[in-house]
């Protein structure tokens, strides 16, 4: 049989088995869907179950495509996302960078504070509509969950397509019933209260979550482990179990790796912190993916500034002798040149440049997104 008759015949076969498969897929499909009574089986290639409703940002664009893998990505809503770390690394700040990006997504925001550390200030110095910011003091988990469970189908029953997201901060300061109830001081049985909730509440929320297309983003403050060695690292451990770890579809680490420093009438002042977001489970980026940006008290999360360190790392720019620095920058669809060696001068320019020229903005992040994205896959 001559080369080109082979090819031919062995294509017909390949497509004959293709088009069984698809058949065999969409049978199936209809009949686990059908004796469901509902959509829970699809296909990848069509609008599957599985797909994530929308995206929410933390306030950097570079941790965003960390994250999710995708420029103008985040946080999922449908999922639970566990965001940890050590006490003033920055977790608060990064839920009001989300609260922030659902409200201006049209959406709504509940906040649960178990701290009972909420400030309209705060929330109004970082751009959020207190107004609209839903906040729900209670430190009883079983209420918590009971709460989620009941507004989640409460809003879903008028607004079916509005973007929801709601926050539990924190989870370790939440208290089971009993452990309040007691009338003694003993330690008896204190972890396996809070652990069972966690396991039995967080499985029925999971399934609830993606089903109605709510976000839910639940924060742990991380303990010191005792007795580990000098090779370990220390903050390791968190209250309630493990049910969290594993009903997360998205588990972010957040660590502080220094202080800002700034004179203000002569006297240092501690403005901000250093923090780096690691990716410690994802279903959706690369794991142990780690972005870095500056988190200040009165600003929140800068973000255009955190740019171009990346972007020194993936050698997209060139220069630096004497502070100046060029870039070009080609359209993310065509590959036509925006901007040919675009001169700029430092951190500060770079942001200036940004503010310049918005357009520049789309091009520049899919230039450092297709660095970091392939990166991950190689």
């Amino acid at each position: 049989m001559a080369k080109k008759e082979k090819e031919k015949v062995e294509n017909i076969a390949t497509t004959d088995v293709s088009k069984n498969n698809l058949d065999l897929a969409k049978h199936l499909i209809k009949l686990v869907n059908k004796k469901s009574g509902t959509k829970v089986a699809s296909t990848l290639s069509e609008e599957s179950v599985t797909e994530v409703p929308g995206w929410v940002s933390i306030g950097n664009d570079i941790a965003d495509i960390s994250i999710s893998s995708k420029v103008f990505g985040g946080i999922p809503l449908g999922r639970i996302t566990e965001i940890s770390g050590e006490s003033g690394s920055g977790k608060s700040l990064i839920c009001a960078h989300l609260i922030k990006d659902i409200q201006k997504q049209g959406g709504v925001a509940i906040y649960f504070d178990t701290e009972s550390a909420t400030s309209p200030d705060f929330w109004e110095r970082l751009g959020i509509d207190s107004k609209q910011l839903i906040v729900i003091e209670e430190e009883i988990l079983e209420n918590i969950y009971a709460y989620i469970d009941d507004m989640i189908l409460a809003i879903r029953k008028d607004y079916s397509d509005k973007p929801i997201l709601m926050i539990l901060d924190s989870i370790t300061s939440a208290s089971a019933s009993h452990d309040l109830e007691t009338s003694d001081y003993t330690l008896g049985g204190y972890s396996t209260h809070k652990a069972r909730i966690n396991s039995s509440s967080l499985k029925r929320i999971a399934n609830l979550l993606k089903k109605q297309k709510v976000g839910l983003v639940i924060t742990s403050q991380l303990r010191q482990k005792l007795g580990a060695s000098l090779f370990e690292d220390p903050f390791v451990t968190s209250s309630g179990g493990k049910a969290l770890e594993y009903y997360a579809s998205l588990r972010l680490r957040v660590r502080s790796s220094g202080k800002i420093k700034e004179k203000i009438n002569d006297v240092e002042h501690v403005i901000g912190v250093k923090s780096a977001v690691t990716v410690s489970k994802s279903r959706y980026g690369t794991l142990y993916n780690t972005s870095k940006f500056n988190i200040y008290f009165q600003n929140g999360i800068e973000n255009i500034g955190s740019w171009l360190d990346e972007l020194k790392k993936y050698k997209l720019v060139s220069g630096g002798a004497g502070g100046f620095f060029k870039i070009t920058i080609p359209d993310y669809q065509t590959g036509e040149l925006i901007a040919d060696e675009y001169k700029f001068r430092s951190n500060s320019g770079f942001v200036s440049m940004i503010r310049e020229h918005p357009e520049f903005k789309i091009h520049i992040l899919n230039m450092i997104a297709k660095k970091m994205i392939v990166k991950s896959i190689n």
